[in-house]
Order: C-alpha cells, then structure tokens, then sequence
C-alpha cells in the first residue's frame, strides 16, 4: 500500500495524519489516505467546492471541535475500510477534528503498538477494529493508562470474561457491531430457496470472531435447511488463494452446488469468481458473499452470486460520533456504562440493488451518510440530541433507508 510519512515516530507502522486546519473546520491532507478521491483537500483553511461535493458536506464555516482522533485497521482502502475512513473524513472536515491513522496491523502483539502509536501522536480517542479479543484488555489498560477513549468497530465481544474487563474500563466507550449469525442464516436461506444442499465454506484463517461466528453458525445450522457442508478452507488471503481454494474443492467435490465466502475483502471475493469464471461454472456454482467487491454485479446478473450483505463501513462513522460526543462532556450513556449498539447489514440480491447502493454511497458521490445527517448525532451540534434517537438512526440503516434519505 502505498503511504507517504506525515509523522516521523521510532515506533513499528507509518502513522499518516490527516490534519484539520483553520476555523472553517477544512483539512489538509498530510500523507496519503485510504480512498484520495473522497478525501478533502484544503488549501489556506478554505474547502474547495469540488472538496464539499465530493463528502457530501458544504464549504460554509462550522465549529472547529478541535479532537484528535485515530483510526487503526488492516487497510484503509477498499468497500469496507476505504469507506470507512472516508466517511470519517468527511466529518472530521465538517467538524475541525484531525484523523491519525495507523494501518496494517494484525497480530494482538502489533495492533496493542498501534494504539501506542496513535496515543503518542497525540490522538485523544481511538476508533479500533480488533482481530481477536486477545488484545483488548491491555488496549484498555493502556488507554485507561493515557486517559485515551476509545471503542470496536465491525466488532462485538463474546469472552464474558472480555466483556466485563471493558465494562470496568473508564474510557472504552462501546462497540458498534454488526449480527454476524444473521448474515450465515441469510446465507443458509438462500441456497435452501436456490435448491442448493452441498456447500463449501472459504475464507480467511480462523481466529477473527466476525468470520469464525459466520462459519460456526452455518455449520450448526446447515443439517435444518437441508444443507451438507462439505469442505471448509480458511486459508484464504488475497484473489490467488481463493481461486486455488474454488478450483481445488470443485476437483475434489464434483457434486458441489455452492459456496460461501465468509469474507470478500482482500480481493479474496475476486478470486472465488475468478476460479468460476475459469472452470466455466458461471450460474451453475452459486455463490453466498460476505462483503461488497468492485465488480459484483456481472456475477448478481448472471446468477453465480445468489445474495450479499455488505454496506457495514458506518460502524466506523458511528463510533466515532459516540467517541466525539465523549470528548465534548456529552456521553450518550446516562450511567457511563460501555455502550453495544448494532448496525443493520444490507442485503442484496440483484444488479439493480447493489448498483444503485454504489451509486449513492460508493462511487465518490457521498457516503450512506452526510455530514449535516452526522451533525444532528454529535450534541455539540444537536443538544437535544438522545440514546434513543441515535439508536433509531441505526436500526432503520436499509437500502430503503438509503433512498428515502437521499430522495429516490
């Protein structure tokens, strides 16, 4: 990936800053960052008109909050983290705040020094995605340690043991999750509605709870709609693993009717189509994908890809409007307590859908969100503001939901 040092830091990963400047509440951008083409650029405090355009914002002038806040994930570029750093980017140039990122970590080891690295950058919250719950009780402890709040995203806690550790945390502020066990029924539905009985599972190496909890629900449910799992290869790490993967378990399974990819990001959805596309199976294998990829469509049309659920990257946008909300002394929580609030994932089953959700939200054109539409969950902004009405924005996330807010 390619990344430009805005901070010089003897610490493991490149941190890249996206900086706020002036009152207007406009950024410069410092280093290279995830999605350039919907991140703004400012020049002397003043935001371009193509800049405001391109976030969904405007140029008028707006508080400057004046937060520092860091964004850690595998990548920021991308459907999912692309998006969700730029959507972040969004608000941090409509708001005055500044986004420090440090990206590519993975290892509980290596993402605990991303948090140390974002601290020492001077981040005053953290928005974090975790790979295993093995990490998050030191990040609490050198959080609560920096006087740093911070929060998951795309990410729930099952470790009872985990849960009550953060509960007792003093700046973990919450999660903002998505029902994992929802997208492996959507998934078991849909190939019991396609006729399908014989199903592989591909994805990547077992020990991030979203992919695991995928799998292991398909699994224990397979048997009441009728399904047999037949193989389940999680070694998967870019489009040439998957494709061996497909190919592999086609030669070894000639009865095998579909397949679900509990993970497309990291181009791994392309090379499961890839892998079809060659064995010349198109419409024949049919497919159940987790996630939204960069070309999707001809496969929804031509009935390889049966369903997908995706659009999940405002997780990120949400908790870092809890987190802003922390920072201004106006926590959504009346008694202080870690807040575990869940986004809806989207679901689509044709071309028509998934394009006119790209359209809208993934093409340049906007985020599933505005600026103005994130303004009114900040109290700075919004005094009245409540749990409740926060709460509401979430649960109604849909396509429909989409459209109505955006005038289709």
């Amino acid at each position: 990936m390619k990344k430009i040092i805005a901070l010089l830091l003897t610490l493991a990963l490149t941190v890249t800053v996206l900086a706020a400047c002036g009152s207007s509440g406009s950024s410069t951008t410092a280093g290279t960052t995830a999605a350039p083409d919907t991140q703004t650029t400012a020049s002397g405090g003043e935001t371009t008109t193509a800049d405001a355009a391109a976030t969904g914002g405007s140029s008028e002038e707006t508080e400057n909050l004046g937060y520092k806040i860091g964004f850690i994930s595998v990548a920021a570029v991308g459907s999912l983290f692309g998006n969700c750093y730029g959507s972040m980017g969004m608000v941090a140039d409509g708001t005055g705040i500044e986004l420090v990122s440090d990206i590519g970590a993975v290892s509980p080891e290596d993402q605990i020094t991303s948090v140390k690295n974002v601290i020492s950058a001077g981040a005053d919250a953290i928005v974090f995605i975790n790979f295993t719950e093995d990490c998050l009780t030191k990040i609490a402890d050198v959080c609560d340690e920096a006087g740093v709040y911070w929060g998951q995203f795309c990410r729930d806690v099952n470790t009872d043991s985990v849960k009550e550790y953060l509960a007792n945390s003093e700046h973990y502020v919450g999660r903002i999750y998505n029902n994992e066990e929802f997208v492996a029924k959507s998934a078991l539905e849909n190939f019991q509605a396609e006729g399908v009985t014989k199903v592989a599972i591909v994805g990547p190496a077992t020990g991030d709870v979203t992919t695991d909890t995928r799998d292991n629900y398909f699994q224990e449910h397979a048997a009441e709609y009728g399904i047999e799992v037949v193989a389940d290869v999680r070694d998967l790490v870019d489009a040439a693993t998957a494709t061996d993967a497909v190919s592999n378990i086609v030669a070894t399974h000639a009865d095998l009717e579909g397949i679900f990819c509990i993970s497309s990001s990291d181009s791994r959805g392309e090379g499961v189509v890839n892998a079809i596309d060659t064995l010349g199976m198109n419409g024949k294998l049919k497919v159940f994908m987790c996630d939204f990829f960069e070309g999707m469509e001809s496969y929804l049309e031509d009935g390889t890809i049966i369903g997908a659920t995706g659009g999940q990257y405002p997780d990120a946008l949400f908790l870092m409007l809890l987190l802003i909300n922390q920072l201004h002394g106006d926590s959504l929580s009346a008694d202080g307590s870690p807040l575990a609030l869940e986004l809806p994932y989207l679901v689509v089953h044709s071309a028509d859908e998934l394009n006119e959700y790209v359209e809208l939200c993934e093409s340049g054109n906007g985020y599933s969100y505005n600026l103005e539409e994130c303004k009114e969950l900040i109290k700075a902004y919004n005094p009245d503001l409540t749990l409740e009405q926060f709460k509401a924005v979430m649960d109604a996330f849909s396509i429909e939901d989409i459209l109505a807010r955006k005038g289709k």
